[in-house]
């Protein structure tokens, strides 16, 4: 963007942060006449233990002219705000310049729960961070959102020995509408639609996702920004390379919804760390154990098989009878090829090791048996399922054991059916 006469001006509509009424959820400006000080012995201050009225003058007179102060200890000071409105708030505090506490902790309490604490130096240290229109200069110790009801701020009299200041607490309502309706999802549109990093799953992105990650808070999440669709995407290049006339160029581009089928999510089972081409590391499992193998397995012949490389790790039930492992795929509603890819790379003997394959809680296949169905050691074999996910339930995918051998499984590949794809459009060229 912004590169040339013919690029994109203007809003590049990543998210709406400041909503249909054009106001920002939180602004630095202060709202006009909403300043409320709380002056040590105005109506809202109370101590405990032992504090001593000083008065000063000068940098050291004090708001009004007078302080409390309290020796090391366990004597408290707290300012109580009531009856607030929502919004956000700039809490400030002012005390005396003289030799204070390096270390006095105000504690910040909304609606009688803590919300923050901070940690000042009151030693030779005049508060300065701003000026209100009182004379005042104030030391802010946070901004605080507060829904309504109740502030209350306690300062204690520890520290390191030296004697701390209470003082007053100024609390001003900073402006904004309180994000009420500050739209943080990406608007149709955004460039950062579909630009995540490829090999990071999508499949939780409602339909049509475009197959690939959004950039933003709500990448792959149910509440994401829908794609169009059928879409074609450039990979590269992908902006300001330079060519030579006769040099050769390669165009890299990917598609969704374009066919009748997508693959979505291909994920290498057991392997955590090593991402195979566009197999992305092992994800979404919630039961089982995790191994590798260091056979060779064949995937000649094998239609559909992943690369060679996959079936070198797995993940596998514990053993005995009923014992399972488990994933739980976060795809959005649609429809659905389940391939499972799996070899034999243990050794065992036909009708050893044989489990069921259960889906969103459905038995869909029986007796599975690796070593049979493959008709070898360390060869491939793949098992498709038809599913169906509707009502946010995603994919539940359990092996179940059959024998005390356990069930194993290498891959999982996720193909989204396209109802408006290849198959069902009429194209035309021109």
């Amino acid at each position: 963007m912004g590169f040339d006469g013919h690029g994109i001006s203007g809003d590049p509509k990543f998210v709406d942060i400041d909503g249909a009424d054009d106001k920002f959820g939180y602004q630095s400006g202060v709202v006009t006449s909403s300043g409320i000080v709380i002056d040590d012995g105005d109506a809202g201050f109370t101590t405990t233990g032992t504090w001593t009225s000083v008065t000063g003058s000068g940098a050291n007179a004090g708001r009004g002219g007078d302080y409390l102060r309290a020796p090391s200890g366990t004597s408290t000071a707290t300012w109580t705000f009531d009856g607030l409105a929502p919004g956000i708030y700039r809490l400030g505090a002012t005390w005396p310049n003289t030799d204070l506490n390096t270390a006095a902790t105000y504690r910040m309490n909304v609606g009688g729960k803590l919300a923050t604490i901070n940690t000042v130096s009151q030693y030779y240290n005049t508060p300065n961070d701003y000026q209100a229109d009182d004379g005042s200069g104030w030391r802010q110790l946070g901004l605080l959102r507060i829904e309504g009801g109740t502030l209350s701020v306690t300062l204690t009299a520890t520290g390191d020995g030296r004697a701390t200041v209470a003082d007053a607490l100024r609390l001003d309502r900073i402006g904004g509408d309180f994000g009420a309706d500050d739209d943080w999802h990406l608007q149709s549109g955004s460039p950062a639609i579909d630009r995540g990093d490829p090999a990071t799953l999508s499949v939780k992105e409602l339909q049509p996702n475009g197959g690939r990650l959004d950039l933003g808070a709500y990448g792959n999440s149910a509440q994401s920004t829908v794609s169009a669709e059928p879409l074609v995407q450039v990979l590269s290049p992908n902006g300001l390379e330079k060519f030579e006339v006769g040099q050769t160029v390669g165009i890299d581009w990917r598609s969704a919804g374009l066919l009748g089928q997508d693959v979505v999510a291909q994920i290498n089972s057991g392997n955590a760390s090593v991402a195979v081409g566009t197999w992305v590391t092992n994800a979404y499992q919630v039961s089982g154990n995790v191994g590798a193998n260091g056979a060779a397995v064949d995937v000649n012949g094998v239609a559909n098989a992943a690369p060679a490389a996959v079936y070198s790790s797995y993940v596998y039930a514990a053993n005995g009878v009923g014992q399972s492992l488990g994933y739980q795929i976060a795809a959005s509603d649609g429809t659905y090829k389940v391939r499972l890819h799996f070899a034999e790379t243990g050794g065992q003997a036909v009708g050893a090791r044989r489990f069921d394959v259960v889906v969103n809680g459905t038995n869909v296949d029986d007796n599975v048996d690796i070593r049979q169905r493959a008709g070898a050691l360390n060869k491939a074999y793949v098992a498709e399922y038809d599913v169906v996910v509707s009502g946010g339930t995603g994919i539940g995918l359990d092996l179940v054991n059959r024998t005390n051998t356990a069930a194993i499984l290498q891959g999982i590949e996720l193909v989204r059916v396209n109802e408006e794809g290849w198959t069902r459009r009429r194209w035309s060229c021109r």
